[in-house]
């Protein structure tokens, strides 16, 4: 792809993004990524077929950009907090209690267990894996992957059923609160070494 292609896809992706942080998914129209983007409708349409398609690629982006970070941090549920706060917003305008045709809600429990098996496999190249509680409990599961799944899921479950949106700070409580407690317990009521 040449450079200029390249640009206009990233202003699209800028576009919605911003828009994300206004309003619902379901509210923004290509006129209005359009109209961020200061590009004309055709331009939209040479790049993606519908808004659909944009909202896909940047929650795509959100990930690589995510997983790319774990390459500089190891605490798996620091960096699951972190992205959470800087995408509260656009996550919210994007949750399916807002929606009525888009679920990013498999592509989200997919980052997390991307996220937690990237941070496996560099704490355990790091001989770390036994500094984080989370890491700790996947590495020396029966099955990983399961144990990937489950605590994906876990993470999900918090999400959604203690309206982070209306109360941000509940992250950072809920999180800690399951990274202190209730991992260290499994562990055996050991603090991570």
């Amino acid at each position: 792809m040449r450079q200029s292609e390249n640009r206009m896809r990233r202003d699209i992706l800028l576009a919605m993004k911003t828009m994300l942080s206004r309003k619902r998914f379901e509210e923004i129209t290509v006129a209005d990524i359009c109209k961020e983007a200061m590009i004309h409708r055709s331009s939209f349409y040479r790049y993606f077929r519908d808004k659909y398609e944009v909202v896909d690629e940047l929650f795509m982006t959100l990930i690589r950009q995510l997983l790319a970070d774990t390459k500089t941090s190891t605490d798996a549920i620091e960096q699951i907090k972190a992205f959470m706060h800087e995408n509260l917003t656009l996550l919210h305008n994007l949750s399916p209690q807002n929606q009525g045709r888009i679920n990013l809600y498999p592509d989200t429990m997919h980052l997390i267990q991307d996220l937690l098996a990237e941070s496996l496999h560099m704490t355990e190249a790091a001989g770390t894996t036994d500094q984080d509680p989370l890491l700790h409990q996947i590495k020396i599961a029966d099955d990983p992957e399961m144990a990937l799944a489950f605590y994906s899921g876990g993470i999900m479950g918090l999400f959604e059923n203690y309206d982070i949106f209306d109360h941000p700070d509940r992250i950072d409580k809920l999180l800690n609160h399951w990274k202190e407690k209730r991992l260290s317990a499994l562990v055996g009521n050991e603090q991570p070494k």
